[in-house]
């Protein structure tokens, strides 16, 4: 599972390390393979973002020396992919933040209004950070098909074999077993609900428990085994209050 490596950017000790204890625990629940380093200055920063780009930064905006603005504009001359969350007292100053297309602002307030903030802004980026996750599909003939991982709406077994069935409609079919595709996807984004079936959550439109059966967003209607319907019922919740719909 790739790691996600998250900087905390703050000249006040206290607040970075309640920062880095809210974010911690969050991205625990939604994204457990991750590594959090704390920094009390840009510059500090800035050197071990060099060496190996972070994938998201939280941003104070006032700090001494350099300020938020400045580490930021470097921070997109290294790496245009990482995420830029500012942080900061003064609110005012997210207009000015614009122009480095920030992920999101997070205001410098009460602890749970900060960790309801958290929360929304990190469960957004545990979904972009999906979005961006690639697998590796072995065809025949030792060829390889590179894909992202949420462009699978539903797998579907038909005896020895497997197939991948993906959002802009093409169909993979290979010699596989289920039970190591499941293993290979990732459970907050993806369900068993047939001995058959794994699908994407995420392309779901409704599930109907009496029927029970699940309509995708294509009108694909997939069922659910009886000996699955109980988890289907906890896995879909738990994804709608991490995700939502």
């Amino acid at each position: 599972m790739t790691v996600i490596k998250i900087a905390l950017v703050d000249d006040e000790s206290y607040f970075l390390n309640i920062l880095y204890e809210k974010v911690s625990n969050i991205m625990q629940d939604i994204f457990p393979e991750n590594l959090i380093q704390k920094f009390t200055s840009g510059r500090a920063f800035l050197s071990e973002h060099k060496k190996t780009p972070f994938n998201t930064v939280f941003l104070d905006i006032v700090m001494p020396e350099e300020d938020g603005f400045k580490v930021a504009e470097e921070i997109c001359e290294i790496s245009e992919q990482t995420y830029i969350i500012f942080v900061t007292t003064e609110s005012m100053l997210v207009y000015d933040s614009f122009s480095f297309h920030p992920f999101d602002f997070i205001p410098k307030t009460s602890p749970d209004i900060l960790e309801k903030k958290l929360k929304t802004a990190l469960r957004r980026l545990s979904l972009r950070y999906e979005k961006e996750r690639i697998i590796d599909i072995n065809l025949p003939h030792n060829k390889t098909k590179s894909v992202k991982m949420l462009d699978i709406i539903f797998v579907s077994s038909l005896g020895n074999n497997v197939q991948y069935n993906f959002k802009d409609n093409s169909i993979v079919e290979i010699r596989k077993k289920l039970t190591t595709v499941e293993a290979e996807l990732d459970g907050m984004i993806f369900m068993r609900l047939h001995k058959s079936f794994i699908v994407n959550m995420g392309f779901i439109e409704n599930i109907d428990n009496h029927s029970l059966i699940v309509t995708l967003k294509n009108g694909k209607i997939i069922p659910i085994s009886k000996p699955y319907k109980k988890d289907v019922e906890k896995h879909y919740n738990e994804y709608l209050k991490k995700f939502g719909r």
